[in-house]
């Protein structure tokens, strides 16, 4: 499966984690730098509705560019060929 293109949200007191649109990364990083708390709408990268979470109990971000994305699948592609576990 290609990797998601997306923002990468993980929620800690859930112990889970959703895929939301790339837009939201800048506008999270930024309100979870400036210690904002609350509820956000976000959403999903898969188009199939919205997240609503409490910015107060996200613990990661991590941005999934293109380039990322790509180069991830590179490697997944290379460690199939030589058989070795991703």
């Amino acid at each position: 499966m290609k990797p998601l293109v997306g923002c990468t949200i993980y929620i800690e007191p859930h112990d889970s984690c959703y895929v939301v649109k790339e837009k939201h990364y800048e506008d999270l990083r930024d309100r979870l730098d400036h210690g904002e708390t609350g509820w956000i709408e976000l959403e999903s990268v898969h188009g199939d509705g919205r997240l609503l979470c409490r910015l107060e109990h996200i613990g990661h971000l991590f941005h999934a560019t293109k380039l990322w994305a790509d180069e991830r699948d590179l490697y997944d592609r290379q460690c199939k060929l030589t058989g070795e576990e991703v």
